[in-house]
């Protein structure tokens, strides 16, 4: 499976929100480990609960 454009929107989006480059490598390093250990499921359902949490 390719995530390149997946990488692609994420390195951009964090661009154009003023993250650094050293910011940036970080999320693309933890994005890599979480491909290895969650399913796009499991991604999908984590992120829609914690986005859908009260703060």
């Amino acid at each position: 499976m390719n995530h390149n454009h997946i990488i692609g929107y994420a390195t951009l989006a964090l661009k154009n929100l003023g993250y650094s480059k050293d910011e940036i490598w970080k999320v693309i390093h933890e994005m890599h480990r979480l491909f290895d250990f969650k399913s796009e499921e499991e991604a999908a359902e984590q992120a829609d609960s914690f986005l859908r949490e009260d703060s």
